[in-house]
């Protein structure tokens, strides 16, 4: 029987040769590898020596942590599929992890940034390797709400710039394309990083290859700890929450926001508003259109 990681690195080939996007390709592998180092730790080597409470053990250890590649939910689904392709491959007889149940799905929405925080994070790129590039690219999450595989998969030629805005077609989950809007400080600052190039990747590394996810997680990474943020989240999808909180108090609308980001329906956007009503609140009565009129 083939070992834990030979059989990771097969069942990666695999998904690749199926058309599966090269991103969720490494997103699957880092949290399949990961399982793989926690099976190592329990003494447990091949898929053969795997039973359901090993991955329910696996979840309790991911919900102690409390932090890693993505929630113990996401981790037990790929684990699960990675498990179901083995016995569809003759490595198992039969799959262990069939009776166990996913963790439910959280719905809580780690903090945003703070207007001062994302101040500190755009201010520390100046002190990083690439700092136009990685100005822009905080500049793009902040203004987009992109999920990082959409940000990483970028090209140029499917940017439309008009009147100093910008237009980006995003291919989303499940290969649904969507149109994106850019405003004018982020389109004046990714046209002097371009510096007249028309083609290719958007956002790319000294070899003019594409960023990969993991990469843009460390500059991120390395921008936090340059601002002194500790304490808190400092990931790509916080750029993506922080941005629809932006959007909500800054007077968009929940529905053109649940287009923005892709949703498929306005759950997560609900989730959003029912979680900042208070700064909804503190808006309002700014900006009370009744307040303003009567009170003169």
């Amino acid at each position: 029987m083939i070992a834990i990681h030979k059989a990771i690195n097969e069942y990666l080939a695999a998904l690749s040769v199926e058309g599966k996007a090269g991103c969720t390709v490494e997103v699957y592998g880092a949290r399949l590898r990961r399982f793989a180092n926690w099976c190592a730790d329990q003494g447990k080597i091949g898929p053969e020596s795997l039973y359901a409470n090993d991955l329910r053990a696996y979840i309790a250890h991911l919900q102690a942590k409390g932090n890693g590649n993505g929630t113990p939910r996401q981790n037990a689904m790929v684990t699960k599929a990675f498990s179901k392709w083995l016995v569809a491959e003759g490595e198992l007889q039969a799959d262990p992890f069939t009776s166990v149940k996913l963790p439910k799905p959280s719905r809580r929405i780690p903090e945003p940034f703070s207007d001062e925080e994302v101040r500190l994070l755009l201010k520390a790129t100046r002190q990083t390797r690439n700092p136009q590039r990685n100005k822009v690219i905080l500049l793009v999450l902040l203004d987009s709400g992109l999920r990082i595989s959409e940000l990483v998969n970028l090209d140029l030629e499917r940017i439309r710039f008009e009147d100093g805005r910008a237009m980006a077609k995003v291919k989303g989950k499940g290969g649904k394309e969507r149109e994106v809007p850019l405003g004018k400080q982020v389109v004046t600052a990714l046209k002097c990083y371009l510096n007249g190039r028309m083609r290719g990747p958007v956002f790319t590394n000294g070899d003019g290859k594409p960023l990969s996810t993991r990469r843009v997680e460390a500059i991120i990474a390395e921008c936090a700890r340059l601002a002194g943020i500790s304490g808190k989240r400092c990931s790509p999808h916080i750029f993506r929450h922080t941005f629809a909180k932006k959007y909500l108090l800054n007077g968009g609308d929940p529905f053109s926001l649940q287009q923005i980001l892709g949703h498929a329906n306005l759950e997560t956007v609900k989730l959003y508003i029912n979680l900042w009503s208070t700064d909804i609140q503190a808006q309002h009565r700014k900006f009370s259109p009744a307040d303003s009129l009567l009170a003169r």
